[in-house]
């Protein structure tokens, strides 16, 4: 059995493919019925360590327009898994996990003065996200607080 899936029927590791895009059963009314996907603990957990290293050493999440295809080409884990590990067992959508590195990114480097001399526009795309909006909500949604409430308190404290 593949580490990346549990289930109670029996499954072919080369036949991943036959199992995602073919219906398990037909029903009297034409609907099909699929197999449930699940991920195993270890699968989890190995996900979530490779998408940290991912994060930490290469930085994806600035690159404005990153997509969830070319993080599941970076790791090596194929895209329909990516995705349900980040909505079912991390609980969050792909834009809402890059946005919290992105954030988090932020947040450091308002803390370390360096963001003094760009626009609000240009701190945006420093940081990866499309446009000054994408950046005002998603600091305000992570944080609690505005760029600017951000920065206003960075300069108080210095």
């Amino acid at each position: 059995m593949s580490m990346y899936f549990t289930s109670t029927s029996s499954w072919n590791p080369d036949s991943w493919r036959d199992e995602i895009l073919y219906p398990v059963q037909e029903t009297a009314t034409r609907r099909i019925a699929y197999r449930p996907l699940s991920l195993s603990d270890e699968a989890a957990t190995n996900i979530a360590n490779q998408l940290a290293t991912l994060m930490e050493e290469q930085k994806p999440f600035l690159q404005v327009g990153y997509s969830l295809k070319a993080m599941s080409r970076a790791i090596g884990i194929p895209y329909y898994l990516l995705s349900f590990y980040l909505n079912r067992q991390a609980g969050m959508r792909f834009t809402d996990y890059l946005n919290q590195y992105r954030v988090a990114y932020f947040v450091d480097l308002v803390a370390k003065g360096e963001l003094n001399n760009l626009t609000l526009s240009g701190i945006a795309a420093h940081c990866g996200f499309q446009n000054r909006n994408s950046l005002a909500m998603a600091v305000k949604r992570f944080t609690g607080m505005t760029p600017s409430d951000l920065a206003r308190g960075n300069k108080m404290d210095h």
